[in-house]
């Protein structure tokens, strides 16, 4: 590519995306119907619509919680400050929730949890489906084994934690009755897509932190290590209905 070449297609991208940047409409070549300076701005409306559109259509619950006016604005801040930046806009709202942390939006925590867990939802939906571990997998291994032994998860598992109810949030949304604030609720929720479609389930502290482990690859007693009796008993309940659900794949 000639530098010449290189610079008008910088130019054209900043014209088009960056509002503040200088337009100089003298630069493209209009027609009696269309003159440049409208023409870039249909190019202008068309980049922010786009993508704006490729936001809600990821995050409709955000969307709702907000009401439109206050998503336009929210959307078009986030498209501003992160621009894409891959051949695709099918990853591009996993910028979403982490961006919406930062900002000093109302209630901005919520809705960053909020928006994390339909994003969770939108990577289950698209991964793979595995054939899930099962009770005869687990009943061949040695009761000394079981604290050393790790599992490997099924692909579309996603465990998010929360400090909200975030969950019962998404779930009013979606049965479209009035939508409150979450309350506080430590704990978490996990996401997956089984043979039967997406399903989520609530977590509370202990199984968050546990499954969370056993997730980034602790093994099983170091991912009880520093329970109580109590717990653990609680814990090996979760278990049991956390391989009949098909949250794991195989023994690590």
């Amino acid at each position: 590519m000639s530098a010449v070449l290189a610079k008008r297609q910088r130019w054209l991208y900043d014209a088009i995306v960056d509002d503040s940047a200088p337009k100089q409409p003298q630069r493209v070549l209009g027609g009696a119907a269309v003159p440049a300076e409208i023409g870039l701005g249909v190019y202008r409306h068309a980049y922010r619509a786009r993508l704006r559109e490729c936001v809600e259509d990821d995050f409709t619950a955000v969307a709702k919680v907000l009401g439109e006016r206050a998503f336009t604005r929210v959307a078009d801040d986030f498209i501003a400050a992160n621009p894409p930046c891959d051949a695709t806009l099918n990853a591009y709202g996993r910028f979403f929730a982490p961006w919406l942390v930062t900002t000093r939006i109302t209630g901005r925590v919520r809705l960053a949890e909020l928006a994390s867990l339909e994003w969770a939802l939108v990577e289950a939906l698209h991964a793979p489906l595995a054939t899930t571990l099962s009770g005869a997998d687990l009943a061949g291994v040695a009761p000394d084994a079981w604290g050393n032994i790790t599992l490997r998860v099924a692909p579309s598992l996603r465990v998010l934690t929360c400090q909200y109810a975030t969950n019962a949030l998404y779930e009013a949304f979606r049965t479209k009755r009035p939508l409150t604030p979450a309350p506080r609720k430590s704990g978490g929720v996990v996401v997956i897509r089984g043979r039967d479609g997406l399903q989520r389930f609530d977590l509370d502290a202990i199984e968050t932190g546990v499954l969370s482990k056993l997730v980034a690859g602790a093994t099983l007693g170091d991912a009880l290590g520093g329970l109580s009796a109590k717990h653990t008993l609680t814990i090996q309940r979760a278990f049991s209905r956390w391989v009949t659900q098909g949250f794991f794949t195989a023994l690590g």
